[in-house]
């Protein structure tokens, strides 16, 4: 993932404003991970990624999608120290 196409991604959202977004980013992996440390995705207010690849597949990844949302919701960050499959059920996504 190209650090400066994220960067000049991100200073054009908070420029244009408008839309809320999160960046969703790890910061540490464990054992078999898709994403590595450093990887990034930015999450508009909808749902929708508009910037990155997977920081974890089809079910974290809606996880990750959910949590953002409601830290947009009810403002603040969120450090999540995990996703175990257990943690993954019930989604209000699908995988």
């Amino acid at each position: 993932m190209d650090s400066a196409e994220f960067a000049g991604i991100l200073s054009d959202m908070v420029k244009r404003g408008g839309d809320r977004f999160v960046v969703a980013t790890v910061v540490a992996t464990s054992g078999s991970s898709i994403a590595k440390p450093g990887f990034k995705e930015i999450i508009s207010e909808s749902g929708e990624i508009v910037w990155g690849g997977t920081l974890g597949g089809a079910c974290p990844e809606s996880v990750i999608i959910d949590e953002s949302l409601s830290v947009l919701r009810k403002g603040g960050s969120l450090k999540q120290s995990g996703y175990t499959w257990r943690r993954l059920r019930p989604l209000s996504r699908p995988c």
